[in-house]
């Protein structure tokens, strides 16, 4: 993982008057910010035991991460697809308590899945996930893809937050407005790529130049 504290000197090159923490709370939005529009930020998560008749499992992100949507689910090897609780009650009313193998899946949020098809016995990391993943609200560290791809991106973002602090003498609405515009560009093209990605699971690693 990468401190926050390594992006800190693309944020000072603009605005060198800025508090280390005032820097870090800028950077944490931004990464955020960038994380959930690009869904680049993709790992495997460590698999999951299933336990009899419990539909509803937790999984374990990286340190200083939270899931902020899922991009692929195996159930015993098999891919589940995803379904909405909407969809899911049309097909079975009682969708939330009806065994059987595992046909789809919700993400419920709070990094919990919910399998449909309730599993009735205990198997050993039967649920595998590959998640999209965004940076807690507390974080001190970040994905090593953020630094090594995604630098100039978060740091436009932060920028983006911190010229729109009224009262600080760097507040440039017009910079802002700038930055923020780059940030969502590379998150958009990252977002592009990672959809074009022709392997199975692949990150569509972009590198960001900025201007």
């Amino acid at each position: 993982m990468a401190n926050v504290s390594d992006f800190r000197s693309y944020v000072r090159l603009s605005i060198p008057s800025a508090a280390n923490a005032v820097i870090d709370h800028s950077l944490i939005r931004a990464a955020r910010t960038f994380c959930k529009r690009s869904k680049a930020i993709r790992e495997d998560l460590d698999p999951v035991d299933t336990a009899a008749n419990t539909a509803v499992y937790t999984l374990t992100p990286p340190a200083d991460h939270e899931v902020e949507d899922i991009a692929q689910v195996l159930y015993d090897g098999r891919e589940l697809r995803p379904i909405s609780h909407k969809d899911a009650a049309k097909q079975d009313p009682e969708y939330r308590t009806t065994n059987g193998v595992p046909s789809r899946y919700i993400y419920e949020g709070a990094n919990q899945i919910r399998l449909i098809g309730v599993p009735t016995s205990v198997l050993v990391d039967a649920i595998e996930v590959r998640a999209i993943l965004k940076p807690t609200l507390t974080a001190t560290t970040f994905h090593d893809e953020l630094l090594d791809d995604h630098y100039q991106a978060v740091a436009d973002g932060a920028l983006g937050v911190l010229f729109l602090m009224a009262g600080q003498a760097w507040h440039n609405p017009p910079l802002a407005g700038h930055h923020t515009a780059l940030a969502d560009n590379a998150a958009d093209d990252a977002r592009v790529r990672v959809s074009m990605s022709k392997t199975k699971g692949g990150s569509g690693r972009v590198r960001y130049g900025g201007l």
